[in-house]
């Protein structure tokens, strides 16, 4: 198997793990799956938080046992998702948009001075919070 078969499956792995993650936590914490049509303000803003709470957690442990265990340095993992990052951000630059410059704001005299070269600015929300489907 390729190296690009080998990443290619462990995305998909990773997506499938992510949504199954989810749709337990919608069934435990909701008691109902989300759909793409549920209004997201609709649902119980305490829930949501529990399930962001839960989720954080799991993915701190999840990390600190991989590292654990496979001898992993963090700071792969987040060369890797910085990597994946960009170059999602190149071939679907449109899901990096601000709903802010979506309206229109044109305001480029902000200071961009954070140390960023333009790289991802994507907000840190779960993907229940923004009505998506990971």
């Amino acid at each position: 198997m390729s190296s690009n078969d080998q990443i290619q499956n462990a995305l998909v792995m990773l997506v499938e793990g992510f949504e199954e993650f989810q749709t337990a936590l919608e069934l435990k914490h909701l008691g109902k799956e989300v759909s793409e049509e549920t209004n997201i303000e609709d649902l119980p803003a305490d829930k949501l938080e529990q399930m962001d709470e839960e989720f954080h957690q799991a993915m701190l442990l999840t990390l600190e046992n991989l590292c654990a265990e496979n001898k992993l340095d963090l700071r792969d993992i987040g060369a890797v998702a910085t990597i994946l990052l960009d170059t999602v951000e190149e071939v679907a630059p449109d899901l990096f948009t601000d709903e802010e410059d979506d309206m229109g704001d044109d305001d480029d005299s902000k200071d961009d001075s954070d140390g960023d070269d333009g790289g991802s600015k994507m907000k840190t929300e779960t993907t229940i919070q923004d009505g998506a489907s990971v």
